[in-house]
């Protein structure tokens, strides 16, 4: 596989030979005629230009009508400029993974034994017991009351005074203190808990778009269609050409030619993967062969390597005419 700097030359590729051009109502058999093939090249646009910031290439394209395979100034008829993108946006982060389920806990550990109790200390002397106090005298018993009448109750004697407390007897001397007994030995670990299952991962975020370069491309391919249709009209061949170069990155440079041995016209596309016509690249020249206000489309289903080109005219009835190459028409070159 080449890497090319695009910059090089481009499309310089002959026409395959034969007939089987045909068109709707129209017998085919005639053999194809001299071709002039169409031929491209680009330059590098450096970052700064006026339609391109970031830089690009101009595409040149045109009919080589001296044969020597190469686009001189006097045969170019289109130019075109394919600007570099911007970067794209970097993609969002992806949601963070559940947690992970938590470990059982271990089993509980061996209680460590308790130690012996100490020896209780010895009783203190217990203290002598105080005097009891003397007992008061009592009162005199008050006189008889008359009788038949209830006398009144004589006043209580008085209370007879306390007697002196005992003196406290002496504290017993505090008992020694037994010895602590030795620690209990410490209990085993409990074994750990296993590892809780590690949660999936967030899915990644999206990517964003890269942006496109045009600085250094790798060609894969190229494709070269050439044939001769005959002009239902006026009954004389048109010549057409169609040449497509296929790029590692699915951008395609395409460019095409008419020819009806009395004036030439051609033009060019640059198409990527994301437009709705990318895979079969139609180009558009404006060249009038019936009415001034005549125009060719013509494109080129990669696949089956067919090409198809109609020529559109509101003075016709219908307004189009349509015509179609066959495969072998194509010459395909894979790198």
């Amino acid at each position: 596989m080449k890497r090319i700097i695009l910059g090089f030359m481009l499309l310089a590729l002959s026409g395959c030979g034969g007939s089987g051009g045909t068109t709707a109502g129209v017998p085919d058999g005639t053999p194809l005629g001299a071709l002039n093939s169409s031929a491209a090249k680009s330059t590098p646009l450096a970052a700064g230009d006026t339609d391109c910031p970031t830089g690009g290439i101009l595409v040149q394209t045109g009919i080589d009508k001296n044969g020597n395979g190469t686009l001189d100034a006097s045969e170019v008829t289109s130019s075109q400029k394919v600007c570099n993108g911007t970067t794209g946006a970097t993609g969002a982060t992806g949601a963070t993974g559940t947690a992970g389920v938590v470990g059982a806990t271990g089993a509980q550990g061996v209680t460590g034994l308790t130690g012996a109790t100490g020896s209780t200390g010895a009783q203190g002397v217990a203290g002598l017991n105080g005097t009891s106090g003397a007992t008061g005298p009592t009162g005199a018993t008050g006189a008889q009351g008359v009788i038949g009448l209830t006398g009144a109750t004589g006043a209580t004697g008085l209370t007879g005074a306390q007697g002196a407390a005992g003196l406290d007897g002496a504290t017993g001397t505090t008992g020694l203190t037994g010895a602590t007994g030795p620690a209990g030995p410490t209990g085993a670990t409990g074994a750990t808990g296993a590892t809780g299952a590690t949660g999936a991962a967030g899915a990644a975020g999206a990517a964003g778009p890269a942006g496109s370069s045009a600085s250094s491309l790798e060609m894969t391919g190229s494709i070269h269609c050439a044939g001769e249709l005959r002009d239902s009209l006026n009954q004389y061949f048109i010549s057409i050409n169609y040449d497509v170069a296929v790029f590692s990155s699915s951008f395609v440079l395409v460019s095409a030619s008419v020819d009806n041995h009395i004036q030439q016209a051609s033009s060019a596309g640059f198409y990527i993967s994301a437009q709705a016509d990318w895979a079969t690249a139609p180009v558009t020249i404006g060249f009038n062969y019936y009415n001034p206000r005549g125009s060719w489309l013509i494109s080129l289903d990669r696949t089956t390597n067919i090409v198809i080109a109609t020529y559109n005219d509101q003075a016709m009835t219908p307004p189009y005419l349509t015509w179609t190459l066959t495969p072998d028409k194509c010459v395909v070159t894979t790198y």
